[in-house]
């Protein structure tokens, strides 16, 4: 499409009730603008529903992959075989799609293994990147700061950058600490009542990443 011109066809400036004019003669109305920005909002907004829908199908394809080999293996031995043979056959049988290399099957089973007994936090592992999900795997050891941070980056929708500094940063660490001494300031008072003030912490360490 051509450009706009920022004056009408007699050269003065266009006012709210005039028309557009590109330069291949097509004239348009002076609101055309904000169609076109209404338009590509949308279609935003389309695109980014259809990645969430996209990455919560991936991650469930690669849930299910290591529960397949799980199922399948009778000690650790056959299972590092079988994903080792698995990663070969999935490259040749599908060579134009990523994932699959002989690691990334490897943490399939691995995330399956962590997560399988967790039924509270299933549901939450679709909702952030597998790239998020790897970062957590391999940088928290503890099932409840895995939680933190894959509750976290669900409710923040913190990118891969954030995330790595937030646990670099100790944030789970330090809102547990920050919790205990809460708690055990108000001690003689109704606890339950100042629980929400947690999330404080939570949003202000956001910010600061955010910045």
């Amino acid at each position: 499409m051509s450009a706009v011109k920022k004056k009408t066809m007699d050269g003065g400036p266009i006012g709210k009730s005039e028309t557009a004019c590109f330069t291949n003669g097509t004239v348009l109305p002076a609101d055309y603008g904000a169609l076109l920005a209404a338009v590509k909002e949308r279609v935003h907004t389309a695109q980014y529903a259809a990645l969430k829908l996209v990455n919560k199908e991936l991650v469930g394809m690669y849930w299910d992959i290591g529960r397949m080999i799980v199922e399948r293996q009778t000690d650790s031995a056959h299972g590092a075989a079988i994903a080792v043979r698995l990663a070969e056959d999935l490259r040749a049988a599908f060579p134009g799609i990523a994932g699959f290399s002989r690691r990334n099957v490897f943490y399939m089973r691995e995330f399956f293994l962590l997560y399988c007994g967790l039924p509270k936090v299933q549901p939450m592992v679709a909702l952030i990147g597998w790239t998020h999900n790897l970062i957590i795997l391999q940088r928290c050891k503890d099932p409840l700061e895995r939680e933190f941070y894959i509750r976290m980056t669900s409710k923040f929708g913190w990118t891969k950058n954030v995330l790595i500094h937030q646990i670099d940063n100790q944030s789970y660490e330090k809102t547990l600490l920050w919790q205990t001494n809460f708690d055990k300031a108000l001690s003689r008072c109704n606890v339950r009542v100042f629980k929400w003030l947690r999330n404080y912490q939570f949003i202000i360490n956001f910010y600061q990443t955010d910045r």
